[in-house]
């Protein structure tokens, strides 16, 4: 299959829903395990193993208990940013000017001031020094103290979204963050 003809059924596949803006069926990673992945590979008329696709699905719905303590941590953001990028990154990328050295994007936050970077930690700490431009999303661990609420918040807005045909619940850690502090 010719690139045209991918980009193509991406594209049918796009347009084949209206709810692709939070589904975690429409973030289509190419790079690791995810249920985009398992999209893009049935698009291309590739099999994955069912093991394989139930262990990713698993993953990701295992993933959204995490999300009952979090917390956003920023200093003093304003409204004037062109753009926003987000991103996963670890203490380790933060430099100590306060700065975000991104490792996907190959980019750093103090070079670009008018994006508003949105980090979603992946060790849940805070580098003692923060540039305006930064946003820190933090969640604790799964742990028994944490995996009672999240049952329960998770079943709430499941349960509330099939009252609302339109916006049916996946259930998924990526599509839980979205409307995490969006409610």
């Amino acid at each position: 299959m010719n690139q045209r003809e991918y980009l193509s059924r991406i594209d049918k596949y796009f347009n084949s829903s209206n709810r692709n803006s939070n589904d975690q069926n429409f973030y289509l990673s190419s790079f690791s395990p995810t249920p985009g992945y398992i999209i893009l590979k049935k698009l291309q008329k590739k099999n994955i193993d069912i093991f394989d696709r139930i262990k990713i699905k698993f993953q990701y719905f295992f993933g959204s208990f995490k999300l009952s303590c979090t917390n956003i941590f920023f200093k003093n953001i304003s409204n004037d940013f062109s753009s926003i990028i987000i991103t996963w990154g670890n203490i380790n990328n933060f430099r100590k000017n306060g700065s975000f050295d991104d490792m996907y994007f190959n980019q750093n936050s103090g070079k670009n001031k008018k994006f508003l970077w949105f980090v979603i930690s992946l060790d849940n700490k805070i580098p003692k020094n923060l540039n305006k431009n930064i946003v820190i999303f933090l969640h604790n661990n799964l742990n028994f103290i944490n995996f009672i609420p999240s049952i329960f918040n998770i079943l709430k807005r499941y349960s509330l979204s099939l009252l609302n045909s339109k916006k049916i619940a996946s259930l998924s850690y990526l599509e839980n963050i979205s409307f995490l502090h969006h409610s």
